[in-house]
């Protein structure tokens, strides 16, 4: 306890191990530094959404930059369309517009009452 360890992960046919290794007294302040750097998270790169005048649209016409519009698996989907046509199936894009119609709750309408299931409220025991 207390020391200084680093975890090695491999991949050998299909199956991975994991060593923890002990570094203690092994590592140059620099070295160590330079480790340590590598644990900062890179700045992140967000597009932000935007809205298109319409609900819906084919996928096949998207591009990567209509990630604003409809998302990267939406907007991806497009390259793929016309990459592989045969081996992917025609889809229709949701574009924010429409999610955020959906994600809207209407206050006209009240939602109904829970209903109880007795599979899905038993009560898991753990033995310790």
């Amino acid at each position: 306890m207390g020391q200084e360890i680093a975890l090695r992960a491999t991949l050998n046919f299909g199956a991975c191990t994991v060593k923890a290794v002990n570094l203690e007294g092994q590592l140059t302040a620099p070295t160590r530094d330079e480790i340590l750097a590598l644990k900062v998270p890179p700045p992140l790169e967000l597009t932000p959404k935007a809205t298109l005048g319409t609900l819906s649209l084919p996928a096949d016409g998207l591009r990567p930059a209509d990630i604003r519009y409809v998302g990267g698996k939406a907007a991806n989907f497009g390259l793929l369309r016309r990459s592989i046509p045969t081996n992917s199936s025609p889809a229709l894009a949701f574009t924010f517009r429409s999610l955020g119609r959906l994600s809207r709750p209407d206050p006209a309408r009240r939602p109904n009452p829970p209903r109880h299931h007795p599979r899905r409220t038993r009560r898991c025991h753990l033995a310790t």
